[in-house]
């Protein structure tokens, strides 16, 4: 026996749908959105009615996201991903309400089981296409606030295939700057960490040119983390943020590729960056002899496999670090973040007579690798094309120019 309120549901369907003007049928959506939250077969219809005429009826439009956040609610499994399949098409119809869905959609994701967090993400991505600057800045609250599964959804929009370069530039304006006064991030805390790796997969897939003015968000901030050389140097390394240092020197390293006249004009700061480098090689050295007596260990716990992440962080830092110690500063080395299970996808693109000479860092932190041999003019040219010829070399810096000259 067929229910009478599914008929009910089909004439009204049948009426907006042969209508050339929907808007004139109010009391016919408003009856749709008054028979929710029944049996599941009528809910999922209402699923489908709802977005698909929600364009027409701005004035119950209020009403209509509060049925319909229910209905992505629902107890029953088919109704809530029926519900949430059609997120994305109130965004597209009007834009305004991109901030309540993608803050409902990210509340999903949380809450969620396995089995439908490829929907919402699903859902989520195509938020964010209609809308980018509005979703991503839901999406950065979300893990400001702790909530990093949100993470991979964002994650997932950033390919190849996707042009990032809007999203750059809004991490750089708007992010970057406010940056060190979110909660944690000057020490290196969980969000804080989360919002500078999402910001690495932006960098990798943009390909703007001369961007001097993005790049300085990012050194701005990099150099926040790197100290300048102290009398008191014992225990350096325990005040570094090196997961911090590893995003931002990345991001700024790929970046500096479509701008490799970056420090061209600023002398100054050139030499500032790198005595600030130098120092940070000076403490990673100590804090790796400390760490690599883990890697004496035959079994290991959590705590052994979070220093060999560390490790890791290490060895991609003093990779890049010596990128910027060439004159002038390339970017020809390649690393794979110490997060990522598999080669970084910015090593896959064509490799280049240049790229050949570099060689990717892979495996566990101890396993032999080759590395190039890093080109270095003689000493007292090197130091002369570094430093002005008045400044005194102190230990420490003799100590440090030693270090970065000398292979590993």
């Amino acid at each position: 026996m067929v229910h009478h309120k599914i008929i009910i549901l089909c004439i009204q369907r049948e009426i907006l749908t042969g209508s050339r003007d929907p808007s004139q049928h109010e009391e016919v959506y408003r009856g749709i959105l008054g028979l929710s939250l029944m049996r599941p077969i009528d809910n999922k219809m209402v699923c489908q009615l709802i977005p698909k005429f929600f364009k027409h009826f701005p004035q119950l439009a209020k009403r209509a996201l509060e049925v319909y956040f229910d209905l992505c609610e629902d107890d029953d499994v088919a109704v809530r991903q029926e519900a949430i399949k059609g997120l994305p098409q109130l965004c597209g119809e009007i834009q305004e309400y991109t901030v309540l869905i993608a803050r409902l959609l990210a509340k999903l994701l949380l809450k969620t089981d396995s089995g439908e967090v490829s929907i919402v993400s699903e859902s989520l991505v195509s938020v964010i296409q209609w809308d980018p600057v509005s979703a991503i800045a839901v999406i950065l609250d979300q893990i400001k606030k702790g909530s990093y599964k949100v993470l991979g959804s964002a994650k997932t929009f950033f390919n190849p295939v996707v042009n990032s370069n809007e999203y750059l530039i809004f991490f750089c304006k708007k992010i970057l700057p406010k940056f060190m006064s979110f909660p944690g991030a000057k020490y290196g805390s969980e969000s804080a960490i989360a919002i500078l790796k999402l910001l690495t997969e932006v960098a990798t897939y943009s390909d703007l040119k001369f961007i001097d003015d993005l790049i300085d968000e990012v050194f701005d901030v990099l150099t926040q983390f790197l100290p300048i050389p102290a009398k008191d140097e014992q225990d350096t390394y325990k005040r570094l943020q090196f997961p911090s240092v590893e995003c931002l020197l990345y991001t700024m390293h790929h970046m500096m590729r479509s701008t490799p006249s970056y420090f061209l004009y600023k002398p100054d700061q050139l030499t500032d960056f790198r005595i600030r480098l130098l120092y940070l090689l000076r403490a990673s050295h100590t804090y790796t002899k400390i760490l690599e007596d883990v890697l004496k260990k035959k079994e290991k716990d959590e705590e052994d496999r979070a220093k060999i992440v560390t490790l890791k962080i290490i060895s991609n830092i003093k990779i890049l670090i010596k990128d910027f110690f060439r004159n002038p500063p390339s970017q020809k080395s390649l690393i794979v973040l110490s997060w990522l299970g598999i080669e970084n996808p910015s090593a896959k693109r064509k490799a280049t007579s240049a790229d050949r000479t570099s060689k990717i860092f892979k495996g566990h932190y101890g396993q032999r690798v080759h590395r190039p041999r890093m080109f270095v003019p003689k000493v007292p040219k090197y130091l002369c094309n570094m430093y002005p010829p008045n400044i005194r070399l102190s230990r420490f810096d003799k100590w440090a120019l030693d270090y970065v000259i000398k292979t590993e």
